[in-house]
């Protein structure tokens, strides 16, 4: 017997004597029992396998301004064929200034953290991501202040950690006596440019250096205020004219004017406050010195006639000047006379009538006077002590 091929809508014959139903093209999706027929169903597949969805929620909203990255390498679909139907990892989520810590499978954060699902679980997946708060950054301030040793900084900053939250940080200059800021440095060997700032976006640590001048010159002046009246010049001893705060203080040294007395070094012009007598090297700043003067000196003359042996025989002082300062023009001294003797013109600079004659007071010498007259029957002598 010839084999039998079924062509589409025949009826094919049974050993039994019943008919094979039509073959179909259409999937079949009821079983008609009053076939009364034995029934064998094939499984139709679609090339393609089902893709489904994987979710991501990166709950970066709060607070707003720091958004969170998913790396790229995460899948958002898959397949049960994905990865050879093996595991599908999950990588970390970024966001600046915060710590990951874990996918999870729902928005409570209940349970494991999941770092990988199986292919096989063919179903979509929505993933939440968890942040810690806020990391705290550190900033680090050296004041490199150490050398030379004695002269420290101080640093107004008062930023010693910082977070994404806070808002952008000033830095403020360091200060030290004696010496210029020149900028805060992320170096050690303050290469680069200083910095004035830096913004909390940063998320990382911080450390500042400090970088200083070399110590500052300040200069030092002296106003000896010997103008008025002209012709009476002072005398400074004091030669510091600069100095630096490494230098040791400095006594200041009394100026010197004949016929006054230095009455003190004062910090300003009008000669208010109190004398200054030492330079503090850590003040750090350009020094001002005003002398101040006594009014002009008042110096004594006496006159000693030596007119007492032989008694009886008084003198006759014709000069009246007991007094006199530096400013009173030199006084010609004139003869003084006592009868029966004579003065001779004879300058005597001692008790002992000793000496050249004195015939002017120069006041320039500005000293107390003592002169002595010295007599003989014939003539007088005039003398002067200098004391």
């Amino acid at each position: 017997m010839s084999p039998f091929s079924p062509q589409r809508g025949q009826a094919i014959p049974s050993s039994a004597g019943t008919t094979m139903r039509h073959l179909r093209e259409l999937p079949v999706t009821n079983l008609h029992t009053m076939d009364a027929e034995n029934k064998q169903y094939f499984a139709k597949w679609d090339s393609t396998p089902i893709s489904y969805p994987i979710n991501y929620v990166l709950n970066d909203g709060t607070p707003a301004g720091t958004t969170a990255t998913n790396p790229a390498a995460n899948l958002t679909s898959y397949t049960v064929l994905t990865n050879g139907s093996g595991n599908i990892n999950l990588l970390p989520a970024l966001r600046n200034g915060y710590t990951f810590e874990g996918w999870y499978d729902n928005a409570a954060f209940s349970g494991a953290p999941i770092t990988s699902f199986p292919a096989m679980d063919a179903a979509p997946k929505t993933y939440y991501a968890k942040w810690s708060s806020a990391n705290n950054y550190s900033v680090t301030y050296t004041l490199n202040d150490v050398t030379p040793a004695g002269h420290p900084a101080t640093n107004p900053n008062t930023v010693t950690s910082y977070t994404v939250l806070d808002p952008n940080v000033t830095l403020a200059p360091a200060t030290r006596t004696g010496y210029d800021f020149e900028g805060w440095y992320d170096n050690p060997g303050f290469t680069g440019t200083p910095i004035t700032g830096f913004p909390t976006s940063d998320a990382t640590n911080k450390h500042y250096y400090a970088k200083w001048s070399a110590v500052k010159n300040y200069s030092v002046q002296y106003h000896l205020n010997d103008s008025t009246p002209a012709g009476h010049p002072a005398s400074n001893p004091n030669t510091v004219t600069s100095y630096t705060v490494l230098d040791a203080d400095v006594a200041l040294r009394l100026a010197t004017r004949t016929g006054y007395d230095f009455e003190g070094w004062y910090d300003n012009a009008a000669l208010t406050g109190t004398p200054v007598t030492n330079l503090h090297t850590m003040d750090a700043e350009n020094k001002q010195y005003y002398a101040k003067w006594s009014a002009a000196k008042n110096y004594t003359v006496q006159w000693e006639l030596n007119d007492s042996a032989p008694a009886g025989h008084p003198a006759t002082n014709p000069n009246t000047v007991t007094t006199y300062t530096v400013l009173d023009a030199d006084v010609a001294i004139q003869p003084a006379t006592r009868t029966g003797l004579r003065l001779p013109r004879l300058v005597c600079d001692n008790a002992a009538l000793t000496g050249s004659p004195v015939t002017n007071l120069h006041t320039m010498d500005a000293e107390d006077k003592q002169y002595y007259a010295r007599w003989s029957p014939h003539r007088a002598i005039r003398c002067q002590l200098i004391i």
